[in-house]
């Protein structure tokens, strides 16, 4: 890919864009999602842009056999010239696009985050639920799960090229174990909607079957049928509700009034659907920690039943696709062809498909009609995620290390911190040990607040990145899962040669 043309195809060059002693500040950065066992700085790995299929192919930089007794151990640095920028990026958008779609769920009662007419009726709360639905409602979750199976192919296939995979394997499944940790801490301790410990979990699966299996249509085959699971389950529990009918919510004001008001109080009435609203808004506006850990965790626990009954083949799904495009070599090096053709669907046909289903939400407020809808939507918005995917790989690496898009890079290459920095944010607005606004603002403010967080979580990022090689969670994520403390700070790079002043 180059700056003419940012659709253009064919094999990354083995030196980087950067060379040595350019002044680029982050050469010697680090990315969990990326670690490449025994590969210098300078150089990059063969890319399956290969001619021969790479489970034909050779092994690639092999000069010796491996001592049988003592394999190459696995090292989890990764050089900044082995960086994948639009990865990077196409991170940075997924895990930022992820805030817009969780603030309903952080601001309001859990009935009542997908209700449209909450906060009162009018245009302006329509469209911006409208924008919700259409531009972000499961596109950019749909993105983070396709970035962790490539993630998980990127790392066994450079392990697997320095002889280090013998002790590759139980490093990363120590590290799916201890994000599986961090999850249980994230949904338990601050807020029900994690997806860290769901990640792990289906991510063990994955990676167990990419340690013996590398043929991208196993992988594209098992990705398909996930999703089709997940859609299928969800279209058959919307035929079995078709004759359930609406439940009567509350709306905005007239719980604030209950809430607020000396009648008040926790309840757990759970035969009352409007009831539960209720104490969920006491729980969170007024009650104590220990009140609200009680709340979450019953509720985390529902949650997970139906994670793992209904979306985890989803995910898994996603993840083998990612598994699918990386042994393509589409990573690396992804056709010109491919990219346009992603563009073309995914907003050409893409946008008004997502279109259609938000304005379908306004209508579909029973369970049958809502089930079988989300049914659908679950296997159609893979074509405006894969626009977002390919606007995101045609533009150059040059382009993703200059402004304006280096910070969403920046974003991306320290994801995990970003997710639940995301969380302590909204848990510190809206919950009672912070300004206590659960349950108050309008979509529309949402929306403005979801720009105002963006703008913060943008700068914090590129800021944190100048001084640091890495975000703080995956930094202690990593030491955790190597038993060593890993470098932190920026190295101060050594003052240039004679010879390179002269040149």
């Amino acid at each position: 890919m180059n700056d003419a043309d940012p659709l253009q195809s064919g094999s990354r060059p083995l030196e980087p864009r950067d060379p040595a002693g350019s002044g680029s500040p982050d050469r010697d950065a680090l990315a969990p999602e990326l670690d490449t066992p025994g590969v210098t700085p300078g150089t990059r790995p063969p890319t399956r842009a290969d001619p021969v299929p790479a489970w034909f192919a050779p092994s690639q930089g092999r000069t010796a056999a491996p001592s049988p007794t003592s394999p190459p151990a696995h090292d989890p640095i990764t050089r900044e010239g082995e960086r994948v920028w639009a990865l990077d990026g196409l991170r940075g958008v997924a895990i930022l696009g992820i805030l817009p779609a969780n603030l309903p769920s952080f601001a309001y009662p859990s009935d009542l985050r997908d209700a449209v007419d909450y906060a009162g009726g009018g245009l302006s709360e329509g469209v911006a639920h409208a924008l919700l639905g259409t531009l972000v409602d499961v596109k950019f979750i749909t993105l983070f799960a396709f970035l962790f199976g490539v993630g998980i192919a990127l790392q066994t296939a450079r392990a697997e090229r320095s002889l280090a995979i013998d002790s590759f394997r139980p490093y990363f499944v120590w590290r799916l174990f201890l994000l599986a940790g961090i999850g249980l801490c994230h949904g338990l301790g601050l807020w029900y909607g994690d997806i860290l410990f769901t990640y792990a979990g289906c991510g063990l699966l994955v990676f167990a079957l990419r340690s013996f299996v590398k043929i991208p249509a196993v992988f594209a085959g098992l990705g398909a049928l996930g999703l089709c699971m997940t859609t299928g389950l969800f279209l058959l529990l919307g035929l079995a509700n078709l004759q359930q009918t609406e439940q009567p919510q509350p709306d905005r004001q007239t719980l604030l009034e209950w809430t607020d008001g000396p009648e008040g109080g926790p309840t757990h009435d759970a035969a009352d659907r409007g009831r539960e609203a209720y104490s969920e808004a006491w729980t969170f506006r007024h009650g104590t920690y220990a009140q609200q850990f009680r709340w979450r965790s019953r509720f985390w626990s529902m949650i997970l039943m139906a994670v793992a009954f209904l979306y985890a083949w989803r995910l898994g799904g996603l993840m083998c696709l990612g598994v699918a495009v990386h042994e393509l070599g589409w990573i690396h090096a992804p056709p010109k062809l491919v990219l346009r053709v992603g563009l073309a669907l995914g907003f050409g046909l893409g946008l008004p498909l997502e279109l259609g289903f938000a304005w379908a939400r306004f209508y579909a407020t029973a369970p049958g009609p809502n089930l079988l809808l989300d049914g659908a939507h679950y296997l159609t918005v893979i074509v405006l995620s894969a626009g977002y995917a390919a606007l995101c790989f045609s533009f150059s690496e040059a382009r993703w290390q200059a402004w304006p898009l280096r910070p969403l890079a920046n974003a991306g290459r320290m994801a995990l911190t970003v997710y639940l920095s995301e969380t302590v944010l909204c848990t510190t607005l809206f919950y009672s040990y912070g300004l206590g606004r659960f349950g108050e603002p309008t979509r529309v403010a949402l929306w403005g607040l979801t720009v105002a967080l963006w703008l913060v979580l943008l700068a914090g990022a590129t800021l944190w990145l100048r001084w640091f090689r890495m975000g703080p969670v995956e930094w202690a994520w990593r030491s955790l899962a190597t038993a060593q403390a890993q470098p932190l700070l920026r190295k101060p790079r050594p003052p240039a040669s004679p010879l390179e002043q002269v040149s």
